[in-house]
């Protein structure tokens, strides 16, 4: 897939600052062409487009609460907005604990957990629960939950701008490292999901970073914590208990 491809892929999931990321590597690279340079000049002009939408909305609602007393949709919408776009003061209290934590993190062989307020999965349905986006109840779609994470946190680290570089240059370096741990089980359920891993502590730290309260992402630190690997969702997120798979240096599937 290439660049362009996959900024495109970005863009429909709501990951709107890899896309960010991507597009600048190609605008900035001295070997895109030309209809691929301007491509991206497009995608990432509509993207800050999009954005400026959001922030402009939010300052119409915002003089409108000055002077007249908002309907409760209008009030509604503000408290959405101001949510989802305008980063309140981040003071990364979290961040650093969980840096040091998805450094020094290892697949380690754990068996037989019992982990309160969470659902063990059967190695047999693990596969069916992670992946299948049909999945009926009382299972909720494990890419729809984590996608939906994954929206808040990237609308408030576009917001941030030049300020998540650093951040970047970590995830690089954390996924590096996370790769080898991984590899060296090559034939276990951890090297079988390893893309769904490396995208579970991407969360984790993106969350952190802007001081954002993602139950989902809190849920994941907990459940790699243990020794698992949180693999779906049993009901209605962010109700509901997250389900888990042990033993995930064993063979699989």
């Amino acid at each position: 897939m290439d660049l362009i491809e996959k900024a495109k892929k970005f863009i429909k999931f709501g990951k709107v600052v890899q896309a960010e990321e991507i597009l600048s590597e190609v605008i900035t690279s001295h070997e895109a062409k030309t209809q691929e340079w301007l491509t991206a000049k497009s995608l990432l002009a509509q993207l800050k487009f999009q954005c400026a939408q959001w922030s402009a909305t939010i300052t119409h609602i915002e003089e409108i609460e000055k002077h007249h007393q908002l309907s409760p949709q209008l009030a509604e919408n503000l408290v959405t907005a101001r949510e989802k776009i305008r980063p309140k003061h981040v003071d990364r209290k979290m961040y650093g604990p969980l840096e040091n934590w998805a450094k020094s993190f290892e697949i380690t062989p754990h068996s037989n957990l019992k982990i309160d307020n969470a659902k063990k999965i059967p190695r047999s349905e693990i596969t069916n629960i992670a992946h299948n986006q049909n999945i009926g109840k009382p299972y909720q779609s494990w890419n729809h939950v984590r996608e939906a994470a994954w929206k808040q946190v990237n609308t408030l680290l576009f917001e941030m701008g030049p300020d998540k570089k650093p951040l970047q240059n970590t995830l690089e370096e954390i996924k590096n490292s996370l790769e080898k741990k991984i590899e060296a089980h090559s034939e276990s359920l951890a090297f079988y999901f390893m893309d769904d891993i490396e995208a579970d502590i991407e969360l984790i730290l993106r969350s952190a970073y802007v001081d954002a309260d993602i139950h989902l992402a809190k849920e994941l630190h907990r459940i790699y914590s243990a020794g698992a690997f949180p693999c779906g969702w049993e009901g209605e997120y962010p109700d509901g208990t997250i389900c888990y798979a042990d033993e995930i240096t064993s063979s699989f599937p």
